[in-house]
């Protein structure tokens, strides 16, 4: 009575590892564990840039870390069809991945001048590694260590943010709560 059979997987799994069915008070859980729920999950928010970018967007929401937060719904994935996928700085192609830990070629929500907060017409995608490499250099500090991209930045920003559109809600409902 310790241990169910998970009906994805089929492994045997600890009751505890399945996770209570949510909004039922009588202590239900589901029919697979943990592992095979998170798979799932991820597998949902990568189907489309719209549910992958929500989800971008209230993970910046939520890790602001002091910084000014003021995207719409649909601003992130209106970016990415912009940029055509590519990273702002480097036109290298970026992968929608929700790994554990970051990916080097994943997509990272980068501030481009650093001062100012996740805004919109203020932050571009870019690689994951990109924006580690950057972290919170001026732009001053970009036109003299970074000349090329600052180059990039200087001619491509405006007529890349003037470009943005909303990307269109495919489902609404697509997301799904982490347990």
């Amino acid at each position: 009575d310790t241990h169910s059979l998970c009906r994805k997987c089929g492994e045997i799994v600890a009751n505890e590892d399945f996770p209570f069915i949510q909004g039922r008070a009588d202590g239900r859980r589901l029919s697979y564990c943990r592992k095979c729920r998170y798979r799932q999950y991820r597998d949902a928010v990568g189907r489309s840039p719209e549910t992958y970018f929500r989800y971008k967007e209230q993970s910046v929401r939520k890790n602001k870390r002091g910084h000014e937060v003021d995207l719409r719904n649909g601003y992130l994935a209106g970016l990415w069809y912009a940029q055509s996928g590519l990273c702002f700085y480097t036109d290298k192609p970026m992968a929608m991945s929700l790994s554990q830990g970051k990916s080097p070629d994943g997509v990272s929500v980068d501030r481009v001048n650093s001062a100012n907060g996740y805004v919109e017409g203020k932050v571009v995608l870019c690689l994951d590694r990109i924006n580690s490499i950057k972290r919170d250099v001026t732009l001053g500090e970009m036109s003299e260590w970074m000349p090329s991209w600052y180059r990039r930045v200087s001619s491509n920003l405006e007529p890349l943010l003037s470009s943005v559109m909303l990307a269109p809600v495919v489902n609404p409902g697509a997301i799904l709560v982490a347990t």
